[in-house]
């Protein structure tokens, strides 16, 4: 691949991302109101004295267990307990790119990268995206925003309460974006929701890499759809129904 090909292949996957990203942000929109955690936190969340959840305290102990895991590793130094009922600062979904730090190595030259996944995606709750929760833990005190402590608990509810509702999940899988739980080294214990699409970016090689930087001179850089994704496209539920029927 060389840069021609490589301007030609990422003009082609921002217009990917771009319809793919619509299309999951309506779907996110849907489901927003199942996402609220006080469907599943109930009284334990400030304000929701009066929507009692079955699930209420089942959440609440697993929240405590996953916030003192996370509270006790790096990059984290949180203080023992958090108020309860809990203040929800944002219950409405939204997603941010994924990125990562990749170095790329060739010739004898290497170059340290922020690489973005155009069709892998963070979920989150309004303002509490991956990138503030960077600035949270770089600022410290004096960030301003939502505390850290604010955002590790909003970023556990999600989990939690996506945990305590498979059916989501079930239900994003279905429509070709599944839902995971990853755990990054930067945010040690802390689980991260992706949301991927049903196709794939990949990077091109190292040297088309450090070319495209230094022309541009950006130490940015996009993973590309390299394959024709016509025709393409996962179903999962064709999948179950032919892996049945083969019994």
């Amino acid at each position: 691949m060389d840069i021609s090909e490589l301007l030609t292949q990422r003009k082609r996957t921002r217009a990917i991302a771009e319809v793919l990203a619509r299309e999951l942000d309506s779907y996110l929109q849907a489901v927003a109101p199942l996402m609220n955690p006080r469907s599943v936190f109930g009284e334990h969340v400030h304000g929701s004295q009066r929507n009692i959840s079955p699930q209420g305290s089942k959440a609440l102990d697993t929240l405590k267990a996953q916030y003192d895991a996370v509270r006790q590793r790096a990059p984290f130094n949180l203080r023992q307990h958090f108020d309860s009922p809990i203040t929800l600062l944002a219950t409405a979904p939204e997603i941010h790119p994924v990125r990562f730090r990749y170095t790329a190595k060739a010739g004898g030259t290497e170059k340290r990268l922020l690489v973005t996944s155009p069709l892998r995606w963070v979920l989150s709750y309004e303002g509490f995206g991956i990138d503030r929760l960077r600035g949270a833990l770089k600022e410290g005190d004096s960030h301003d925003g939502p505390s850290l402590q604010d955002h590790v608990l909003h970023q556990l509810m999600l989990a939690i309460t996506l945990q305590l509702k498979p059916g989501i999940g079930t239900l994003f899988a279905a429509l070709r974006f599944p839902l995971t739980v990853e755990h990054w080294d930067e945010f040690g214990a802390l689980p991260i929701v992706v949301i991927s699409a049903p196709l794939a970016t990949h990077l091109p090689e190292d040297g088309v890499i450090i070319d495209s930087t230094e022309i541009s001179g950006s130490s940015d850089f996009e993973e590309i759809v390299v394959d024709d994704p016509s025709g393409r496209l996962p179903d999962p539920l064709n999948d179950r129904i032919q892996a049945a029927t083969q019994r």
